[in-house]
C-alpha cells in the first residue's frame, strides 16, 4: 500500500504531471467552452488538478423515480415520472 501512495506522490511532483495538471479544464474530452465556464464560475474548477482536488460534499441519486403520491417532507430532492 505505501508503494503505491508513494509512487503517486512521486508522479505528482514530477515537471510533466504538474503541467499537465496545469491544463485548462476546456481541453478536457467532453468539457467545451460552455461547460467549462459553468465549472469556472459554479464549481471553481479551473484546471485538470482542480477537477481531481474537487470532493462533493453531498450526492443526489437520480436513479429514483418517484410518483406524487410518494413524496414526503424529507426528500430534498426528487425526480418525477408521467403517468
Amino acid at each position: 500500500m505505501f508503494e503505491i501512495l508513494f509512487f503517486i506522490f512521486a508522479l505528482m511532483q514530477s515537471t510533466a504531471t504538474k503541467s499537465f495538471l496545469a491544463t485548462p479544464i476546456e481541453y478536457l474530452k467532453g468539457v467545451g467552452p460552455e461547460r467549462a465556464d459553468i465549472l469556472k464560475k459554479e464549481l471553481e474548477i479551473f484546471t485538470f488538478g482542480d477537477l481531481l482536488k474537487f470532493y462533493p460534499y453531498r450526492y443526489i441519486d437520480r436513479t429514483q423515480f418517484y410518483s406524487t403520491q410518494h413524496i414526503d417532507n424529507t426528500q430534498t430532492f426528487i425526480q418525477l415520472k408521467e403517468n
